[in-house]
């Protein structure tokens, strides 16, 4: 017998409570609920997560086609529905899941379909952070950008080719995706745009406008985000430190070796922190003599705002 579109929601809901989160499944419901047309909104987001009739029944390996295995796959799909829309982002987001040149929830369920109940799991993971991030995981997320990286729809927790940023502020929201300091949700909400950086949180400003270059490498403690900037261009250059004066970024300034480093390319590298600042602070931003314009913030990953 076909499930009620009430019963499919509710049942859903009851496994992410069960093996990833309660929290995540309260939120849920809560988003929905706010809905000013609720009984319509949960009618079509039942529909959307139905498996009937968008794949074989039967087909891959029976073992990974069982009646969990397939709450699993609905609630990877409720999550999308929900996170990947205007639901969670109204000034944002579209109506519904968008990716260029496919369609949702074929993406999904092409990639899903028969994965294991286990690896579902995982890719639900990430609509939550990991609990008790270790010290230094962000600077161990930092040292990949991989070449084929996972899409926002076949993420996983357990993948070694997380989704990648396309800017250096950007990579870092998704370093620290990577990480575990937030899930695919801050993703679509809360991460950095434009030059709105304030969801890195406040951070600690180590080198001042009034500051001279300082001599040597410039030590920050590993795993921090650095932020190097002007008034002038507040957009500047993100990193994340990797201990003894280096860093991890993307989209980096391209320079030729020196000060016991190779060349260093404009893409994902590991280069010396004072170097990359040095040419973030062009005398064209100095403002007097006692005023160099370019300045240094250290961001803390775990106070990163609203993180979810």
């Amino acid at each position: 017998m076909a499930k009620t579109k009430a019963k499919r929601l509710q049942e859903t809901l009851d496994y992410i409570t069960k093996f990833i989160a309660v929290g995540l499944a309260l939120d849920i419901k809560e988003i929905l609920e706010a809905q000013p047309d609720h009984e319509k909104i949960v009618d079509d987001v039942s529909t959307a997560i139905s498996l009937s009739g968008k794949t074989p029944w039967f087909g891959g390996d029976r073992d990974n086609n069982t009646d969990t295995q397939r709450d699993a796959l609905r609630a990877l799909l409720l999550c999308q529905r929900i996170y990947f829309t205007n639901l969670w982002s109204p000034a944002t987001l579209p109506v519904s899941p968008f990716i260029h040149g496919n369609t949702w929830p074929k993406v999904t369920l092409d990639f899903w379909r028969f994965k294991p109940e286990q690896e579902i799991r995982e890719g639900i993971r990430m609509f939550v952070r990991t609990p008790n991030v270790r010290i230094g995981a962000l600077a161990d997320a930092a040292a990949t950008r991989s070449l084929n990286a996972d899409t926002v729809y076949t993420a996983s927790r357990s993948s070694n080719t997380p989704p990648v940023g396309n800017s250096c502020f950007d990579q870092v929201s998704h370093w620290l995706l990577a990480a575990g300091y937030v899930s695919l949700r801050w993703i679509m909400k809360h991460k950095p745009a434009g030059f709105d950086f304030r969801s890195f949180g406040t951070g600690t400003t180590t080198i001042r406008e009034t500051d001279a270059m300082p001599r040597g490498r410039i030590q920050v403690p590993r795993g921090m985000i650095v932020r190097m900037f002007t008034d002038r261009r507040p957009g500047g250059h993100f990193m994340v430190s990797d201990g003894e004066g280096w860093g991890w970024g993307y989209n980096n300034s391209s320079m030729e070796g020196g000060d016991g480093e190779g060349p260093v390319p404009n893409g994902h590298a590991r280069c010396l922190i004072h170097r990359q600042f040095a040419e973030y602070r062009e005398d064209a931003d100095k403002v007097s003599l006692t005023n160099f314009g370019g300045k240094m913030i250290v961001l803390d990953p775990i106070e990163v705002l609203n993180a979810c």
